[in-house]
């Protein structure tokens, strides 16, 4: 296939940094991004309106009598009113905003005050929460409608009074994927089904709502690109007419950047049954081919109107040939079945399709689909099996996922052509029926946040690598977890980089660092070896401390019966426990390690993961933590095997004789993003449940917390090494400053690759003890050259973010 360079000098740069850094280079990463609806936990948008609509894709929903506009505003309501809903999702930040409009009319919002015209005041609750906000247009004047809100925070009115801005994208949402290689645009374009076929019925910019079966306009989507300086990827609607493929094409040479490649596919897994675009293939196929096996002539339909668009596609970006380096910009996608290889042979074997496509493309997911029939393992003894066995089924099912890898690198070679993956990742899921069993659901999305899918992801992709395949696009950005899937790379926008194993993993992926096993707890030390007084007055007994606090309240442990050098435990109907409250100013996490011991036993017992715990079962030790936020308490969640020596026999002498022979548990929790400086943390051990009355003896407790410190490559200071921090290196790209501040991570005073460098090496890393530092990793390719690039042409420093090479 055609190497795509766009410029001499990014070449003999190219050619440099390969030759000299070799097997280093990482193949290109990006990312399918979340759908824009109102109900999505992604917002990219900085007017909260774009995403706002109605669940039947409509921009209004209206309950009563009303004209609407081409705009999807209503030009005259005769009765009722009409109205849109927003979700602002959790882990999102609020604030004050202001809602703004054009035309007369009433409007109004949830929560809105001092209202006048075209504006209301209406503040958005907090990142920590989630809240419904319904906006109504109540009464609109047929001479002067309503019409242009714009939700926006109050700081930028001014700028939105004066007309959108040329970056109408989150900083958040830009900060949280500036890593990526590129964007699939399959759901912002709403590709499934997608309903319009000419150039008129599209989505335009100045439209009521992005959030329409229509997709997001596609100006939005080239933007965005632009804004990130991250690759695109478009899917042409499945019914788009000849002279929509020709616009599209034309909007996108003219506006796309040239730094950027672009990628295009006719729509989306049209093999799929699924979906409209697969029978609406099959229908168009038969026509072609009455006698053909039905998915056979779809997939020649699908050959043969790819090959179509991709050479209008070439028409529009080679100028009808006067311009033949225009070829350059683009990349041709033909997208098959990872799971059966023969079907990429029907679509290459129809018309001239073969001599149109510079990519084969296909999802290579790790298969964890269980149905109602037919499924080995089915969804009873998924749930019956352990975490260990779990993970030994779907490491199997990552093996079968490679062996697809293995067939499809090897019909692209055939072909001639590169291998895409345009989908990818886990694929854990309860189909049909049992999307409604919550077990087995909170199975999955457990699965999901577990540390070993960190592993599975970055060994996923350096399987990918291996085999040759080329740009791998993840499934997906930001959404929750439940029972259609757990998609998201993230769960919400600002959720720690250590509670997402999965972009974790991609992280190790391009830093080309293999993880250390996790460390045991080291840091500051709340309580120095915190012991039982078993001489505290009256017999009561109270924990005392063997040395001094170094950072907590002075306050003592709550009472609880004493017997010998140990806590005594018991769960009866009011069960006893020990808290204590620590300062946790300076702190990312929490650990806590004690011995205990349940009485009657004869071995040592492992505290229990309690999250799905029914009620009147037999009684557990826990450990349990108010974060004081308001949320109450929090149980510990143990990873399996977090007890160290779990069913050794019982020591005599133990009771008696404080830690001898005991095996130690440790409990740690991350704080969430503010507790750092929430002095009033609240450690709870007790015995949960009523059942059986039974009795722990508590010992050793030890309480520990890992300060925030400053770390090489913090640049924002926020205690972790992650995209966040490479935006601040990109936005001060070139400049002066005092040695050491900043984003000079390399601290010769000037911003520029040696201070991406320190970034790069150390991506992942947190603030926390030496031991867990993360291992320098050996630079790859496409980050040198990124940062070499981003120097020698400034006038591309803020759209190139790394190469823009085909290999």
């Amino acid at each position: 296939m055609t190497h795509r360079i766009s410029s001499p000098w990014l070449l003999t740069l190219a050619l440099c940094c390969v030759e000299t850094l070799g097997q280093t280079t990482r193949v290109p990463v990006g990312l399918n991004l979340t759908g824009v609806n109102y109900y999505s936990r992604e917002l990219p948008f900085i007017d909260l309106m774009k995403g706002a609509g109605w669940n039947n894709g409509t921009p209004f929903n209206y309950d009563g009598n009303m004209v609407v506009r081409d705009d999807g505003y209503p030009a005259q309501i005769n009765s009722g009113s009409a109205y849109r809903l927003f979700d602002k999702p959790i882990g999102v930040a609020g604030g004050e905003y202001v809602l703004l409009y054009d035309g007369v009319g009433s409007v109004s919002i949830t929560d809105g005050y001092n209202a006048s015209s075209g504006r209301i005041h209406a503040p958005i609750v907090g990142a920590d929460q989630k809240k419904r906000y319904t906006i109504r247009i109540n009464a609109t004047s047929p001479s002067d409608p309503v019409r242009n809100l714009r939700l926006v925070p109050a700081a930028l009115e001014s700028s939105y009074q004066a007309g959108e801005p040329s970056n109408p994208f989150r900083q958040e949402f830009l900060d949280s994927w500036s890593m990526m290689d590129g964007f699939r645009f399959m759901d912002w374009q709403d590709t499934n089904g997608n309903p319009i076929s000419a150039w008129s019925e599209r989505t335009l910019t100045t439209d009521s709502t992005q959030a329409s079966d229509n997709g997001v306009a596609i100006e939005y989507q080239i933007a965005l690109a632009n804004q990130a300086g991250i690759n695109p990827w478009f899917n042409v609607p499945h019914l788009a007419d000849d002279n929509f493929v020709r616009s599209m094409a034309e909007t996108i040479r003219d506006q796309a950047n040239p730094a950027l490649n672009i990628r295009v596919e006719l729509s989306n897994e049209v093999w799929n049954g699924q979906f409209q675009q697969a029978q609406y293939a099959i229908q168009q196929g038969l026509v072609m081919e009455p006698s053909q096996e039905p998915w056979i002539a779809g997939q020649h339909w699908y050959a043969k109107r790819s090959a179509e668009v991709f050479q209008i596609f070439e028409e529009v970006f080679t100028r009808g040939g006067a311009d033949p380096q225009g070829m350059q910009r683009l990349t041709r996608v033909i997208g098959s079945q990872a799971g059966n290889s023969s079907m990429i042979d029907r679509i290459m074997e129809y018309g001239d399709i073969a001599e149109n496509v510079d990519a084969i493309a296909i999802a290579p997911y790790v298969q964890g689909v269980i149905r109602t029939s037919s499924t080995n393992p089915d969804a009873a003894q998924i749930k019956a099996w352990t975490s260990e066995q779990r993970w030994e089924w779907f490491r199997g099912q990552f093996d079968d996922a490679v062996a697809r890898m293995e067939r499809y690198a090897a019909k692209a070679q055939t072909y001639g052509v590169d291998l895409f993956a345009y989908e990818g990742g886990q694929h854990l899921v309860a189909h049909g029926v049992l999307n409604q069993d919550q077990q087995l659901v909170d199975i999955f999305s457990e699965m999901n946040r577990e540390p070993e899918m960190r592993d599975l992801y970055r060994q996923m992709l350096e399987e990918w690598q291996r085999v040759g395949g080329k740009d791998f696009m993840l499934f997906s950005s930001t959404s929750a977890f439940g029972g259609f899937g757990s998609w998201g790379l993230k769960e919400y926008e600002n959720q720690s980089i250590f509670d997402t194993p999965k972009l974790q993993g991609v992280l190790d992926y391009l830093a080309g660092t293999t993880p250390e096993p996790p460390p045991a707890p080291s840091g500051v030390v709340f309580s120095d070896n915190f012991e039982l007084d078993p001489g505290a007055s009256g017999g009561g007994g109270r924990v005392g401390s063997a040395g001094a606090w170094l950072q907590s309240d002075p306050s003592a442990w709550s009472a609880a019966t004493v017997a010998g050098n140990t806590v005594a435990l018991s769960s009866s109907n009011q069960p006893t426990s020990l808290t204590r409250t620590v300062d946790t100013t300076g702190m990312h996490e929490i650990a806590v390690q004690l011995t205990a011991f349940q009485e009657g036993a004869e071995t040592y017992e492992t505290l229990e993961d309690l999250s799905g715990l029914a009620p009147n079962w037999s009684d557990y030790l826990q450990i349990r933590f108010d974060l004081a936020d308001g949320n109450g308490w929090q149980r510990l969640l143990l990873d399996h095997g977090a007890w160290q020596g779990q069913d050794q026999p019982a020591s005599a002498a133990w009771a008696s004789e404080a830690g001898a022979a005991a095996p130690v548990s440790t409990a740690v929790l991350a704080l969430p993003s503010g507790a750092e400086n929430n002095a009033n943390l609240r450690v709870q051990i007790e015995v949960y449940g009523s059942k059986v009355s039974e009795v722990w003896r508590i010992d050793q407790v030890t309480v520990f917390g890992q300060p925030i410190v400053a770390i090489a490559g913090d640049y924002n200071g926020d205690g972790a090494v992650d995209a966040a921090d490479y935006t601040v290196w990109r936005d001060t790209l070139g400049a002066s400053l005092t040695p050491g501040t900043g984003a000079d991570g390399d601290a010769d005073g000037q911003i520029g690759p040696g201070d991406y460098q320190v970034w790069r090496q150390s991506i992942g890393a947190a603030a926390a003890a030496p031991a867990q530092a993360v291992q320098a990793p050996e630079p790859a390719t496409w980050s040198m050259l990124a940062a070499f690039a981003l120097l020698a042409w400034p006038g591309l420093r803020s759209v190139v973010v790394r190469p823009r090479i085909r290999t």
